[in-house]
């Protein structure tokens, strides 16, 4: 069975490194959903453009990491409860 490549942040390279880069530099990790979007450098800037859109709604972070976190548990997803654990340190 074939499988995804998912870019290191390490060997990155061009636009893709600079948006990993930024990833690391807001979160302090990079997880491997962005990873995995590192294949497409286009596809990365568009979640990321997106996501950003989002984050300028009405509800605080705070809110927001909670809704994100109450999901994730409800949708049995422990990467996803992980990785919200970790960036809230």
């Amino acid at each position: 069975m074939s499988r995804i490549n998912v870019v290191s942040p390490t060997t990155a390279t061009g636009p893709a490194k600079a948006l990993m880069d930024a990833v690391q530099a807001k979160i302090g990790m990079t997880p491997n959903f962005i990873r995995l979007f590192a294949n497409s450098p286009q596809a990365l800037e568009a979640y990321l453009g997106f996501s950003g859109s989002l984050g300028k709604g009405q509800l605080d972070v705070k809110t927001q990491e909670r809704i994100a976190l109450s999901v994730s548990e409800a949708n049995s997803c422990a990467y996803c409860v992980l990785d919200f654990s970790l960036r809230s340190k």
